[in-house]
């Protein structure tokens, strides 16, 4: 059941950036804003942060924002909201897609309802024909038109995975403009959990003990155009320019446009916790189409930050290197205490935070003097060792030229005890 809907408030007082409560930091907050509730990422944080970090700093209405990580769009689409120009950079394809979507202004909602209900009469048509194959003549006959994604019964039953594909076979054959299309298939994703044999009931998704045999698919589909079209409705139509690019925020200059400039950065890395963004959304990214194999979802993990899932797991296996004095001497032995332990796991502390320095370097020519940033970041446990990760996020900041104004600690994490979420604001000297 959705709470009811609200509308971030033009003018902010002074806010508090401790003691917040969970919808003010977390992923739980964007389910109260239109748009915003479009896609649940469970590590993506709350626009109502977005909306008190730029009241704290002022910005002039000409700043441009610079989001690196930017998951499923909350920073560039609080900016359209605020008037501020932005730039956005994601390196999961299907985050991208989502971002992409939700911050690209659509005005044609007529178009849109009578798309969606043009989809679900044609998918209705393929199920009729679906729904009269047994389980193993359908994956064999309809091999090109189901996921591709290993084990795919394991993740929606057969009849769940029919209307899936009656509508994957209705997209594919249907013609229509790239926006409206873009707008159902984000439809479509943001139910796919939902209605598959996975739940919610860790930050990871993990399996339900007894497989949902049938789910209201079509159902929930239309729930989430109207929803969608709703949004729009009461979203400002006119908003600012987004740039949305699809890259590695390591390689900052091998992703920006050529002499981009930036006034101020509000963003959260991934966390140091083994998070994997590839795991988590692989099923969207084979349902959609925005991936041809496992392969290319390990290759993700693999170029993202730490990344501990797949391929990169072999990556972390042998010996590894700080790559400065800095990152070694900001992680204070806490890798080795925890190498005595579990040698992966120092492995993946060290890469982290070589990868965080990496990025730091790209940023430096892209920011203006004086550029406040603000990073949201939580800290971690290994074998009970706690990484305290917002101090050493700021130690290499601080080591790589930056000015640290302050680490505010918003909140204690429920998932283990003496974890919290900090903001590190910095600023370019």
């Amino acid at each position: 059941m959705m709470s009811q809907l609200k509308q971030l408030p033009l003018f902010v007082t002074k806010a508090s950036f401790q003691k917040r409560d969970v919808k003010s930091v977390t992923f739980k907050g964007n389910f109260d804003y239109p748009i915003h509730r479009w896609f649940r990422l469970t590590p993506s944080f709350s626009p109502e942060l977005v909306v008190d970090i730029l009241a704290h700093w002022e910005l002039p209405s000409n700043a441009k924002v610079l989001e690196p990580f930017c998951g499923v769009g909350t920073t560039p689409l609080v900016c359209q909201e605020r008037g501020l120009s932005s730039c956005a950079i994601e390196l999961n394809t299907l985050l991208y897609f989502v971002a992409k979507v939700k911050t690209t202004p659509f005005r044609n909602l007529t178009d849109l309802d009578v798309a969606a209900k043009e989809l679900i009469a044609q998918a209705q048509s393929h199920l009729a024909i679906l729904k009269t194959l047994d389980t193993e003549t359908f994956l064999i006959d309809y091999h090109d038109s189901i996921p591709k994604i290993r084990n795919v019964t394991k993740w929606w039953s057969p009849l769940v995975l029919k209307k899936l594909t009656a509508i994957r076979m209705a997209l594919t054959d249907a013609s229509m403009p790239v926006d409206i299309a873009s707008l159902l298939k984000l439809a479509v994703a943001s139910i796919l959990i939902e209605v598959s044999n996975a739940r919610h009931n860790h930050p990871s998704l993990s399996f339900a003990k007894v497989p949902k045999n049938d789910a209201p698919v079509f159902e929930r589909f239309r729930e989430q155009i109207e929803m969608m079209i709703r949004d729009l409705q009461s979203f400002p139509q006119a908003r600012p320019k987004t740039l949305v690019l699809q890259g590695n925020s390591k390689q900052l200059e091998q992703v920006l446009p050529t002499n981009s400039v930036f006034d101020a950065i509000i963003t959260s890395p991934p966390y140091p916790n083994r998070y994997s963004y590839a795991r988590e959304t692989r099923p969207h990214m084979f349902f959609l189409g925005l991936v041809r194999d496992g392969r290319a979802v390990g290759e993700l993990e693999t170029e993202a930050i730490g990344g501990t899932w797949g391929k990169a797991t072999s990556v972390l296996s042998g010996h590894f290197d700080y790559r400065s004095t800095v990152v070694e001497e900001s992680l204070r032995g806490i890798p080795e205490r925890i190498g005595q332990h579990g040698h992966l796991m120092q492995n993946y502390v060290i890469k982290y935070f070589n990868d965080i320095e990496q990025h730091i370097e790209s940023l430096k020519p892209f920011l203006r003097r004086s550029a406040p940033l603000a990073y949201v970041i939580g800290n971690s446990k290994f074998y009970k060792i706690v990484l305290p990760s917002d101090e050493i996020l700021a130690d290499i900041f601080q080591a790589n030229g930056f000015q640290i104004i302050s680490i505010e600690r918003m909140r204690r994490r429920n998932s283990k005890s003496g974890l919290y979420e900090s903001i590190v604001f910095a600023e370019t000297r």
